[in-house]
């Protein structure tokens, strides 16, 4: 090596180098001239850009001493400014070749083979430098080498040692923590991270790397004051790391003074003038949010990204144009700009080009060789085109790609689960998992599956695990308020939702479910300010209309939730579900044109989508058009296999339709498909129960709250249970369960109101429905049932006014059926106008009732004797009677004379499929008695031999099947005797046991107190049927105009035999036994599910609608 230059003179250049005194330094280095001085000026001319200058005066130098290695050096780092990096690695070689201690050169030569993609060889040379001296560099090298082959374990292990090696460094103590946080060794990073901010105080690095690793705890609070420590350090960047923080808080109007004083100390720059147009999106302010992007690309016009940016917000303002220029002009700067293309294909669409835009799509994906996002996107495309097939397709070749498979497999697991059911989609999950065993999507998704199916453990410890992949995962915490509400656990659910706003403040539906809680709970105020929150231009701006509208609806402010749903509809046309929504609450308030042109709106934007299908489905099941709205449902369907509702109403439409067999198949293929989820077990359950397999409906009930007791089938079962007069297991059910929801609690009131009025307490019952309505005041079935409590209660006005709000809710669906709105026109409401028709002895009905228990049955006997027409008279006579236990529950022993004959009766010669197999229970689980099954011609002819003429005339001229069959089973009794049963019912057990109490008269009392003739056993010639069948053929000859169960159904056999009871005197009660329901139905499951009464057949069809005269007649006997 040559001698140092004169101290003085290259102590002078030095010194004005380090004064950054480029050019006099320079000049200095060239007077000294010796080697040393003058490879120093040629990286002068080097740092002041005079590159061909720097590499002639190193060449020259090299040349004249060709074992000089600074020279070498120098012309290597010359080279690799030029952009060559292959002549940069051969001088950096040669240097090192030249001089073995300069380990500069030799860790330059293996940053420049990286830079040429020559990794292995890099990495070689980085441990052959580290092998032979601990250069902290190396070290780091190789750490990151390690780091990007994956191998934390070995980064982790290099960078431990070059920053303890170089301690003085900040950026080592950083790349070692950084190490220890990628092998989640997070609190180990924390505690390295806490040293280095003690040791260098001032190093900005550290702060930032602490706000990254407490967004990855999910520690929200710690987040905001590292970036507050780090914005204090850096006013630059650390202040715009500050403002990204406040934005995702929701804190806008700091970020942006945060934003406004950098571009005010600084200058217009491009980041601040971005998270501006965040902020102004927040706030709704599309407009300027749009202004601030323009800003900023006009100080990066070369950024394509940006120029994407700015046609998704003018296609968020509906400039279809303006966004497809914008876009176009990103593409012009980098024609595979995926954003740019996004948008262009999204402007396609909104000119109605849809072709085109997934054809730009396939173009950017080009068959597997484009950018993983553009596959996403295709694929998502794909899917909502219901081209499911190619978006799996898609999906799957996305799958293949190391860095997009976990997030593949999660798509074709949703794809699987509606394609081809919960086993598919769980295998896919399974596949990511192992991929990404804290994949947090994958884990949140198998959260969802295990909460619908119910499996509440499994489905916490998912999203749990997704909390403790990723801790600040908002969706984990909606998941797991979800599950909270499945359980029944309202005060977890709210806390759940409030952990999720403050995980993830700007994504806004844990906020919009948080409102409908606080509305269902009762705090509208709030409810509607956590909804008034949220900016106009928010994503979600559409749920959140939808949300509005159901609070207007819960606080019974039915026409302002059609307004807004009406103004939300024609804000966001290309949300189907809004048109349905707003269509069925325009029916729902009594305008069923609007309705139907509300659909026709969705359906001119979105033909065949599934949820307009399923509206004009259930269109069509209300008016028992059982064909069409199978084939919609079917087309539902079809069009999305993963929607649950239309598979499950095609299995109850084939119940309806006459083929339970087929209806349990596809329950079972639904349940192959979907899993045993609590909606199937509810439709099936209650299906099954509709058919009269009550102990196959009971134990679907069992299994499935044995795996979960999910609020709503609880209830389910307990109603099932009532309507079975199985009242301890109704009250077994009920007894302790907890709600969270609004309209669980509701169905949780009318179940407690069922059961008290099953027990005759219509005091509670009316108090429990009137809690019903009050929670979900848009329910017509709650309003019937209040009705009925109210009825039996005698309080008539309560009565009146729930029939009146329920007809309310049903008149624009009963216009399109073509069926009259007036209350009246309904069973109950003909059974009101009959209760008041007497006002005198109504009143004294009331007296009655207001005696003390002791004193009430006589007082109600003698209201029945003064009018023993009074049907409101006989009914509470019998509920008063069973309540204080006066109803008799055995005769004798014997028969009591019933003949061992069991008659039924259809109107045509061949009997339907569906009602044959009912008959056929009675046939075979009673075989020691006949049966016979009686048509209308047999029927006819049967009484003009035996019949009493005037039976005979009134059968003639009886308009329903129905009143026919009364006639007919009365005079057919009256003569014969034997065991009558109406054609929908099934036999659960021989009725042997029921006859042989030793009555001659059989019969069992129903819900409403009245004596039911659907199953009536009875001697020949017992009084109470003689008089029946005169006072029905009567009635049906003189033209009455009373509904046929008031005339000659059970409201007729209610008045005979409660009068005969009220005169004990005349002994024609002695023989005559009324069971309760409990013992009936023990034995029969009745009024079961057939085809024809979704038919002009069925009596409910036909009775409504006419006049009634003012008064009734009798004819005593």
């Amino acid at each position: 090596m040559s001698a140092l230059p004169t101290p003085s003179l290259r102590d002078l250049a030095l010194a004005a180098r380090a004064a950054g005194e480029r050019t006099r330094a320079l000049a200095l280095f060239r007077e000294a001239s010796d080697p040393w001085s003058r490879n120093d000026a040629a990286l002068e001319l080097l740092a002041l850009g005079e590159v061909e200058d720097a590499r002639r005066t190193a060449e020259a130098l090299a040349g004249e001493r060709p074992d000089f290695a600074p020279a070498r050096r120098t012309l290597g780092l010359v080279a690799r400014a030029a952009g060559d990096l292959d002549a940069a690695l051969l001088h950096f070689r040669a240097a090192a070749a030249r001089d073995r201690a300069d380990l500069w050169s030799a860790y330059d030569a293996a940053e420049t083979l990286r830079a040429l993609g020559r990794d292995r060889e890099a990495e070689a040379a980085l441990r052959a430098l580290a092998g032979g001296t601990p250069l902290p560099h190396a070290l780091r090298a190789l750490g990151a080498a390690a780091r990007a082959r994956g191998n934390a374990e070995e980064a982790l292990a290099a960078l431990r040692v070059a920053a303890d090696l170089l301690p003085a460094d900040p950026w080592f103590l950083l790349d070692h923590a950084e190490a220890l946080a990628a092998l989640e060794r997070l609190d180990e990073a924390d505690v390295a991270l806490r040293a280095l901010v003690q040791r260098h105080p001032r190093f900005a690095g550290a702060r930032r790397a602490l706000m990254r690793l407490a967004a990855r705890r999910g520690d929200a609070a710690m987040r905001l004051d590292e970036a507050r420590a780090l914005a204090a350090l850096d006013p630059d960047a650390g202040a715009l790391d500050l403002a990204d923080v406040l934005l995702e808080r929701g804190e806008r109007a700091e970020a942006e003074t945060v934003c406004v004083r950098h571009l005010v100390r600084r200058g217009a720059t491009p980041r601040p003038l971005r998270q501006l147009a965040r902020g102004a999106r927040q706030a709704g302010d599309a407009e300027r949010a749009l202004a601030h992007l323009r800003a900023a690309a006009r100080l990066l016009p070369a950024d394509a990204a940006l120029r994407a940016e700015c046609a998704g917000e003018a296609l968020a303002l509906g400039r279809i144009a303006q966004a497809g220029a914008d876009a176009e002009a990103a593409l012009a700067i980098d024609p595979a700009a995926p954003r740019a293309h996004r948008i262009l294909a999204l402007v396609a669409r909104a000119e109605g080009r849809g072709a085109d835009a997934l054809n730009r799509m396939r173009a950017l994906w080009a068959d597997g060789a484009g950018p993983s996002q553009a596959g996403f996107d295709l694929g998502a495309d794909l899917r909502a085109g219901g081209s499911f097939t190619d978006a799996a397709t898609v999906y799957e070749r996305l799958a293949e790609r190391p860095d997009a498979a976990p997030e593949a497999l999660v798509e074709l697991a949703l794809l699987a689960r509606r394609l081809d059911g919960i086993a598919g989609a769980r295998a896919r999950l399974g596949e990511a998992l192992r991929l990404s065993p804290g994949h947090p999507r994958a884990l949140l998704c198998l959260g969802d599956i295990e909460r619908e199916l119910g499996s509440f453990t499994a489905a916490a410890a998912a999203y749990h695990a997704a909390l403790r992949s990723r801790p600040g995962l908002g969706w984990a915490h909606v998941g797991l308020a979800l599950l909270a509400e499945a359980r029944g656990e309202p005060d977890e659910a709210v806390s759940a939702l409030r952990a999720a706003i403050a995980a993830d403040p700007g994504e806004s539906h844990p906020r919009i479910l948080l409102a409908l809680r606080l509305a269902e709970r009762g705090d509208g105020d709030d409810a509607r300010a956590l909804l008034a929150g949220l900016p106009p231009g928010d994503p979600r701006a559409a749920e959140a209309a939808l949300a509005l509208a159901r609070i207007r609806r819960l606080d019974g402010d039915g026409a302002g939730a059609l307004a807004v749903l009406e103004d939300a509809a024609r804000r966001w046309p290309d949300r189907p579900d809004l048109a349905v929504e707003t269509a069925e609450e325009a029916l729902r308030q009594g305008w069923p044109e609007a309705a139907l042109a509300w659909l026709s709106f969705g359906e001119a934007r979105h033909p065949g989508h599934p949820g307009l299908l399923e509206a004009r489905a259930r269109l069509a099941l209300s008016r028992d058009d059982l064909e069409a709205a199978t084939a919609l449902f079917d087309e539902a369907a079809t069009a999305d296999p993963g929607r649950l509702g239309p598979p499950l109403m095609l299995a109850r439409l084939a119940a309806m339709r006459g083929d339970p067999a087929s209806a349990l198949e596809r329950f079972e293929a639904a349940a192959r498909r979907f899993g045993e989820r609590p909606e199937l077990t509810l439709a099936r359950a209650e299906t099954l129960r509709q058919l009269g397999r009550i102990a196959e409906a009971e134990r679907c009930f069992d299994e499935s709250l044995a795996r979960a007791r999910v609020p709503a089938v609880a209830i389910a079962a307990a109603l099932a249970a009532i309507e079975g007069a199985r009242l301890p297991r109704a009250e077994a059910l009920l007894s302790g369960l907890a709600t969270a929801t609004r309209a669980d609690a509701a169905r949780l009131h009318f179940a407690r109101a069922q059961l008290a009025a099953a027990g005759w307490d219509f005091d509670r019952a009316i108090a429990e429905g009137e809690a019903a309505v009050r929670l979900q005041p848009a329910d017509g079935w709650y309003r019937n049932r209040l009705a009925h409590a109210a009825l039996l209660a005698l309080d008539l006005p309560r009565a009146a006014r729930a029939l009146q709000e329920g007809a309310a809710l049903e008149a624009g669906a009963n216009a399109l059926r073509g069926k009259s709105a007036n209350p009246s026109q309904s069973h109950y409401g003909q059974l009101l106008d009959e209760f008041r028709l007497d006002a005198e002895t109504l009143a004294a009905l009331q007296a009655a009732l207001a005696e003390p228990p002791a004193a009430r049955l006589a007082a109600i006997a003698a209201c029945l004797r003064a009018s023993p027409d009074h049907t409101a008279s006989a009914v509470l006579y019998l509920i008063e009677a069973r309540r204080q236990g006066a109803l008799t529950t055995r005769v004798g022993d014997g028969d009591g004379g019933v003949p061992q004959a069991i008659h039924q009766f259809w109107t045509d010669d061949a009997v339907p499929p569906d009602v044959a197999a009912y008959m056929a229970t009675w046939r075979d689980l009673n075989p020691g008695f006949t049966h016979r099954v009686w048509s209308e011609r047999e029927a006819a002819g049967w009484l003009a031999a035996y019949g009493p003429p005037a039976t005979a005339a009134a059968f003639a001229r009886a308009r329903e099947p129905a009143m026919k069959a009364d006639l007919f089973r009365l005079a057919l009794l009256a003569r014969e005797g034997g065991v009558w049963v109406d054609a929908d019912d099934r036999c659960l057990r021989s009725i042997a046991p029921l006859i042989a109490r030793g009555a001659g008269l059989l019969a069992y009392q129903e819900d409403l107190g009245s004596v039911g003739n659907n199953v009536l056993a009875a001697r020949p010639g017992h009084p109470f049927v003689l008089r029946a069948l005169a006072q029905a053929s009567e009635a049906v000859n003189r033209g009455d105009g009373d509904i046929l169960w008031l005339a000659t159904g059970p409201g007729l056999l209610t008045r005979v035999w409660a009068g005969a009871l009220a005169r004990p005197s005349s002994g024609e009660a002695d023989d005559a036994l009324l069971l309760d329901r409990a013992e009936c139905l023990a034995h029969v499951a009745i009024h079961c599910l057939a085809a024809y009464k979704a038919s002009e057949r069925h009596w409910s069809r036909t009775a409504f609608g006419r006049g009634r005269r003012a008064g009734r007649g009798t004819s005593r006997s």
